[in-house]
């Protein structure tokens, strides 16, 4: 897949927001969906041509394969013929007899109901595959082909760069808090950070990077700590009279 000039400042816009190459290749998937070459199409065959693959196969079938299926054939039919002897009793092995080349088709034709089938299974099967490693291989494609688009790559194209610069800085803008000159809005930034440290904690897989997120968190917390006390001393209300003589005099 080729990409164009839409395709390309996308990816800056993504890079510029901190998404990794793995976040910036699905946010491309959902966003370009019709842009996207089109998976392999599923061939529907006829029951002619089902059958003329079963003619096929069962020509090219190996002696063990032809003995297996004619063990199966006479395993059927040796059902059916206890199942006679249950019927029809003394009549059993006349009536076996005449109804033994029907019986002999019918087992036949079920077995190659039950091997197109198979057939057919195994097809579709093969072309989900397919699918698959196109979904794959186009992912690939689009995640080599984005890389370059993020700042730190060093084929970034310079003339995005003022993009880049301007969307991070709106990025920015936007998880900016307002006011940080009162303690409210400083112990909410830090509650806000220390929520989605511990939020990483718990998503991340090592031990060791994970212990980084806990020194943080610890950090965070011990400075959140700190802020409430400075706000608690200044939230005492000083009943101390201010004006001793004035009281005195009265």
């Amino acid at each position: 897949m080729k990409l164009n000039e839409q395709h390309k400042e996308f990816a800056v816009k993504c890079f510029a927001r901190f998404m990794t190459r793995t976040e910036v290749v699905k946010a491309f998937l959902k966003e370009f969906e019709n842009d996207l070459p089109p998976p392999p199409e599923f061939e529907k065959f006829s029951e002619e041509e089902y059958q003329e693959y079963y003619n096929e196969k069962e020509q090219e079938e190996t002696i063990k394969q032809k003995r297996i299926r004619k063990e199966y054939i006479a395993q059927e039919l040796r059902k059916h013929e206890e199942h006679y002897a249950v019927i029809y009793g003394t009549d059993a092995s006349t009536k076996f007899e005449q109804d033994s080349k029907k019986l002999q088709e019918g087992i036949r034709q079920a077995l190659y109901q039950s091997e197109l089938l198979e057939a057919r299974r195994n097809y579709y099967l093969d072309c989900q595959g397919e699918r698959e490693d196109h979904s794959e291989e186009l992912k690939r494609d689009i995640s080599n082909q984005l890389r370059r688009f993020n700042i730190t790559h060093p084929r970034f194209p310079n003339k995005y760069r003022d993009l880049f610069n301007q969307t991070r800085e709106q990025h920015f803008n936007k998880y900016r808090g307002e006011n940080l000159g009162t303690s409210e809005n400083i112990r909410k930034e830090l509650e806000t950070l220390h929520g989605y440290v511990k939020q990483a904690i718990f998503q991340e897989q090592d031990p060791k990077e994970a212990m980084k997120h806990i020194n943080l968190a610890h950090q965070i917390l011990k400075t959140l700590v700190a802020c409430n006390a400075i706000s608690a001393e200044q939230d005492v209300i000083d009943i101390t009279p201010q004006n001793t003589k004035a009281l005195k005099d009265k």
